[in-house]
């Protein structure tokens, strides 16, 4: 059932997904109990389903809920607990709570860097979830050294060609041109416009394999 979930998730299916999600999780609290990892995962799918479909609130909730339990169960500097926090980091980064997202996203990102290595693939997600959060909150100049950061990473190792690397060629050209255009003009429409058009490519490339956010990790045993 686990399975079939991640399956129509995967196609599109959230709908039915968070059915099912639902269901899993309430059999293994039944059975396994909250602090189980299985429970934990699906949890923390569930919440990024919800995440998905624009159910903010509860899945915010949710993803609280999960990095608590990581937090105690697992400590701080597990892989888990961090991937929890990063989809927290999201969340908060999707309903404008993006002090505290930008906090949670530089204690995930020198965790990440001491743990896993800065040439790791989600140390230079971390990274470029971080960048996107500072372009939010009007630090330009740190979000666009970081994203070219990102980029330069993405080709050392995953190599020009990739679509990771693509996609962060094209994100940095566009914080190019973005900085240009608003140091040209104090027109604040220019910014919320500018920020609308970030939204947009978010809501384009938010799929659960995506770069920028992939949402459902199941948390290795």
């Amino acid at each position: 059932m686990h399975n079939l979930a991640s399956t129509l998730l995967s196609c599109g299916h959230l709908e039915e997904a968070e059915r099912m999600q639902r269901e899993v999780l309430a059999l293994q609290n039944e059975i396994l109990g909250q602090r189980h990892p299985d429970t934990m995962t699906t949890m923390h799918n569930l919440a990024s389903t919800l995440q998905h479909r624009g159910q903010l609130e509860e899945a915010e909730r949710m993803q609280r809920e999960v990095l608590a339990l990581q937090n105690e169960i697992l400590g701080q500097r597990h892989p888990n607990t961090i991937a929890a926090m990063h989809a927290l980091t999201l969340t908060l980064q999707s309903r404008g709570q993006l002090e505290e997202a930008e906090r949670m996203q530089r204690e995930v990102l020198a965790l990440r860097n001491e743990i896993l290595g800065q040439r790791h693939l989600d140390t230079i997600t971390s990274m470029h979830d971080l960048a996107w959060t500072l372009w939010d909150l009007g630090q330009c100049e740190e979000a666009e050294n970081m994203m070219q950061e990102v980029v330069a990473l993405s080709q050392e190792v995953l190599g020009q060609r990739h679509p990771h690397t693509i996609l962060a060629m094209s994100h940095i050209s566009f914080i190019h041109t973005q900085r240009a255009k608003l140091a040209s003009t104090a027109d604040r429409s220019s910014r919320r416009f500018v920020t609308r058009f970030v939204d947009r490519i978010r809501a384009r490339f938010l799929t659960p394999d995506s770069f920028i956010h992939r949402f459902h990790l199941s948390f290795p045993h």
